[in-house]
C-alpha cells in the first residue's frame, strides 16, 4: 500500500519544541512563499511538520499555504487548549483531549448579550478519531496519563476569562471537553481541500479562568505528541485514503467561474474544484499557485 502524507502542525513555540523532540531524520525543506516544513520519521512513519508563526485567525492563511504545498492525505493538530474542568469533566493540566466533534463557535449572534449559536458542528475524520480514541486507553495504562474524547469548542478569541468561559461552555449540552483557537478554520480549509481525515489532539494547559502559566505549556504540549507518538507506533495509519490532487494541469491554465468576466490564471499546481468558484484577488500565493485575474 502507498504510504500517505500526514501533516502535524503547530502554533506556540512548546508545541514545536515537544513535537521536534520525537521527530527524527529530520530535514527541512521551503516552498514557494515561504512555507518552510520538517521531515522526519515519527514512530513507525514518515510525516511532515509545519509551524505556524501565527496564531488564531491569523493562522488561516498560513495553514493554507502549507496544506497547498504539502499535500497531506491527513491532517493533525498537535500542542495545547483550554480544558472544561466542569463538573461533568474531572480533568486536570497535561491531560490529552481528543477531538470527536469540532464546534465553530465563531459565527454567532449577538443578540442583547445572549449568544445565539449559529456555527457548525464537524466530526473529526472518522478512521484518525478510531485510532487515537482506542490506542489511547493503552497509552493511558501505560504511562498513567490521561485523555478525554469528545467536542471541542474552536474560536479565534483567546480565552481567559472565568465568566466568558462559563457562558461560552453553557451553550452546548454536549458538555465539551476543551477549547482551543485554531481547529475551526483547518476544517473549513480541509473540507475545501478534500481531506476528509484530520483531528485535534492537545493536551490542556489552563482552563481560561484567569489563571494561565506558560510553564505549564510545555508538559501539556509533551503529553499530547506523546500520544500521538505511541500512535504513530501502530499499524493502521495507511488505511486513510489517500487524497488525489490534480497534477494533470497545464503550466498555464484558465479557468471561469460564475462571472464571465472574470478569470482566474493558475500557475504551478491546480486549484481543487471549490476553489476555482471564486475571485482571489490579483497576484495571490496559495502554497504554489500564483493567482491572477484578468
Amino acid at each position: 500500500m502507498e504510504n500517505r502524507t500526514f501533516l502535524f502542525i503547530t502554533f506556540n513555540k512548546n508545541e514545536r519544541i515537544a513535537f521536534l523532540e520525537k521527530l527524527e531524520n529530520q530535514i527541512t525543506k521551503t516552498f514557494m512563499g515561504g512555507i518552510i516544513v520538517t521531515y522526519g520519521k515519527f514512530g513507525k512513519y514518515n510525516v511532515t511538520h509545519f509551524h505556524s508563526p501565527y496564531q488564531g485567525s491569523e493562522a488561516q492563511m498560513a495553514i493554507l499555504n502549507a496544506i497547498q504545498s504539502i499535500k497531506p492525505d491527513a491532517v493533525i493538530l498537535v500542542g495545547i487548549a483550554c480544558g472544561a474542568n466542569v463538573k461533568d469533566k474531572a480533568q486536570k493540566k497535561g491531560d490529552v483531549l481528543i477531538s470527536k466533534n469540532v464546534i465553530d463557535y465563531d459565527f454567532h449572534k449577538d443578540n442583547n448579550g445572549k449568544i445565539e449559536q449559529r456555527g457548525s458542528t464537524v466530526p473529526s475524520g472518522d478512521i484518525l478519531y478510531s485510532l487515537f480514541s482506542h490506542y489511547a486507553f493503552d497509552w493511558k495504562m501505560k504511562y498513567n496519563l490521561a485523555y478525554h474524547c469528545g467536542d471541542i469548542i474552536s474560536s479565534t478569541v483567546l480565552l481567559n476569562d472565568p465568566q466568558k468561559k462559563k457562558e461560552i461552555f453553557e451553550l452546548y449540552h454536549n458538555h465539551p471537553v476543551g477549547y482551543e483557537m485554531e481547529g475551526g478554520s483547518t476544517f473549513k480549509i480541509c473540507r475545501n481541500s478534500n481531506i476528509q481525515q484530520w483531528i485535534i489532539i492537545k493536551g490542556i494547559s489552563d482552563f481560561g479562568d484567569g489563571k494561565k502559566k506558560s510553564d505549564v505549556q510545555l508538559m501539556a504540549a509533551q503529553n499530547a505528541v506523546s500520544l500521538c507518538y505511541y500512535v504513530f507506533l501502530q499499524d493502521g495509519l495507511n488505511s486513510v485514503p489517500k487524497v488525489f490532487y490534480d497534477s494533470g494541469c497545464l503550466e498555464k491554465k484558465q479557468y471561469s467561474n460564475e462571472n464571465p468576466t472574470i478569470h482566474n490564471t493558475v500557475f504551478g499546481d491546480c486549484l481543487s474544484d471549490n476553489s476555482q468558484k471564486f475571485d482571489f484577488g490579483s497576484g495571490n500565493h496559495f502554497g504554489s499557485i500564483t493567482i491572477n485575474n484578468k
